[in-house]
């Protein structure tokens, strides 16, 4: 399951500008189940919003990083993965949102660098920390990671060795 959310949008029923909603418009509800429950959702949430500026990438960081320090219980992770076809025009709360996760000042030096460098930069670096962020993160609230319950074929997938994927092993006896 993934929550999915969307940005930069009027969305029904008044179609008010909104930076943060869920993505599923047709039930207002943010949980999708797999990477077939996040296509449909957009393209639901395509056929029943207008999409609309500015691109404000701020609140949907700081709402999944608000619901990542709530949820505490090792077992679900979040990641946050922004795909947008416009420019980022919050740059500077944005900044301060991913602060928190990544020593941002790494990336000031240099003036003369070329902007899409920094950019490629600071996302190779931001994923390269996403695996140490879990288990620091987890290991300093003494949480101990659980495999999903009852998890579907597809999150099951890469989770289990072949021999304990619960599936695999109904079908083989």
């Amino acid at each position: 399951m993934f929550d999915a959310y969307g940005f930069g949008a009027k969305i029904p029923p008044t179609y008010q500008v909104s930076h943060l909603f869920p993505l599923n418009v047709s039930t207002m509800n943010s949980t999708v189940h797999g990477v077939k429950g996040v296509m449909e959702a957009y393209r639901i949430c395509l056929c029943n919003t207008q999409l609309y500026g500015p691109t404000n990438f701020s609140p949907v960081i700081n709402a999944v990083a608000q619901k990542a320090e709530h949820g505490q219980r090792g077992d679900r992770y979040q990641v946050l993965l922004i795909i947008t076809d416009g420019v980022i025009t919050d740059m500077q709360q944005t900044l301060f949102a991913i602060i928190r996760f990544v020593p941002f000042r790494n990336f000031l030096t240099g003036a003369q660098m070329d902007f899409s460098m920094v950019q490629a930069a600071l996302a190779k670096e931001v994923l390269a920390e996403v695996p140490d962020q879990v288990t620091s993160y987890m290991k300093s609230k003494n949480i101990a990671p659980k495999p999903p319950q009852n998890p579907t074929p597809e999150q099951a997938d890469g989770i289990y060795p072949s021999s304990l994927h619960p599936n695999l092993n109904s079908l083989n006896k």
